[in-house]
């Protein structure tokens, strides 16, 4: 991924284009909400098997 302008990535090979921090691809925000959402997958996965 390459940054086009603050905050739009390109991804060269696949011609991509996302939108994440200006200077990084992600941002603390998405990284907690990434694992936010792992968790609870989790948690439904876990719920759903007992």
């Amino acid at each position: 991924m390459n940054r086009t302008c603050v905050g739009i990535w390109k991804c060269k090979k696949c011609k991509r284009k996302v939108c994440g921090g200006a200077w990084s691809l992600t941002t603390p925000a998405a990284v907690a909400a990434k694992s936010t959402i792992i968790r609870l997958r989790k948690q439904k996965e876990e719920a759903q098997k007992s």
